[in-house]
């Protein structure tokens, strides 16, 4: 029988898929949580994340700037693995939907920067 949601905490969609996914090194810790819709939407769709849930957020890959675009250090391994629609990081769309992340039309591209 199940019981009426009684509580409500703050839970992180992609580790409850990533969890439910059973990847290796992250602990199930789910135990007895669902997740619940907002607004009609579910935030997981198939055992994916659902991109038009109201509350997903951004999530970037903080690299030096001069070791992509030249400077005194620029970085081929790091060129490769991050910077272009054909990076490394950009081609494994199976493994970033497994740990609960969606893709994004603009992977790897590196016109979003900031500076300090």
């Amino acid at each position: 029988m199940l019981r009426p949601p009684r509580d409500i905490a703050p839970y992180s969609v992609a580790q409850y898929i990533a969890q439910n996914n059973g990847v290796p090194g992250v602990p199930d810790r789910h135990g007895v949580t669902v997740l619940a819709k907002v607004n009609g939407a579910a935030p997981r769709i198939t055992g994916k994340l659902n991109t038009a849930f109201p509350y997903n957020g951004d999530v970037y890959n903080v690299v030096p700037t001069a070791r992509l675009i030249g400077g005194a250090t620029p970085a081929a391994d790091l060129i490769s693995a991050f910077q272009s629609s054909t990076s490394k990081v950009c081609a494994q769309t199976a493994v970033i939907q497994r740990y609960g992340f969606a893709t994004i039309p603009n992977c790897g591209n590196i016109a979003v920067m900031g500076e300090r």
